[in-house]
């Protein structure tokens, strides 16, 4: 097999391995929403938990030899060969992996609650927008373009309003901010198999960088 072949079929299997991941995310939201096993004033961790619990129990990723992982640390250089301090490893809230001949492929999802207006929890705790809002660019958006989190997409839990509501709000505070061109603003996919899928079009270290919002609406 030539460099060339084989550098399209490596591809190939990469971009399948993807869909797969997508549509397990999917799959694993719309098992939460028919059984209602899920509550809103949950914290963040703990609605990943239930998903990524969902997920696996689905049984979907076992015949495509994935593995869905939580919170895995990134473990740098630095902390692997300079003794650099372990507890500073990043950590994304779940991981997908795969093997592909001597290679394992590896696409990883960070999470975060969204709302269109402001709440009270149960417990009386006030719930901003706003700072949930800057929290999805700031450690979410960022942390993909900074190359602090390895290659994934995000996930946002939709708590309040509607996902149409969250992404114009979203791409207000991009615009607000004036984070474009290198934070684009977050549009529906039309192509894609799954309505739970957007997408924003980034630049990485001066390249075009696609990263894929996959929003749920829980409430």
């Amino acid at each position: 097999m030539t460099p060339g072949i084989s550098g399209v079929v490596r591809a190939k299997v990469k971009a399948s391995f993807i869909n797969h991941c997508i549509e397990a995310v999917s799959i694993g939201y719309n098992i939460i929403l028919a059984n209602a096993s899920h509550q809103l004033d949950w914290l963040e961790d703990n609605l990943t938990a239930h998903l990524v619990e969902t997920i696996e129990l689905s049984g979907f990723l076992t015949s495509f030899q994935i593995s869905i992982n939580y919170q895995p640390p990134i473990v740098n250089h630095a902390i692997a060969f300079q003794g650099a301090d372990f507890l500073t490893a990043p950590k994304v809230d779940f991981k997908f992996s795969t093997w592909s001949g001597p290679k394992e492929i590896k696409f990883y999802a960070e999470a975060k609650n969204l709302s269109e207006r402001d709440w009270h929890k149960a417990s009386g705790a006030l719930v901003k927008s706003s700072k949930q809002r800057g929290r999805y660019l700031d450690t979410g958006i960022e942390n993909f373009l900074s190359g602090r989190y390895p290659e994934g997409c995000l996930v946002g839990y939709v708590l309040n309003g509607s996902k149409a509501a969250i992404v114009s709000g979203l791409n207000s505070l991009i615009k607000k901010r004036k984070l474009e061109p290198r934070i684009g603003f977050i549009a529906l996919d039309h192509t894609a198999a799954w309505p739970i899928c957007y997408y924003s079009d980034n630049e990485k270290d001066g390249q075009p960088y696609r990263l894929v919002h996959l929003m749920l609406q829980l409430a």
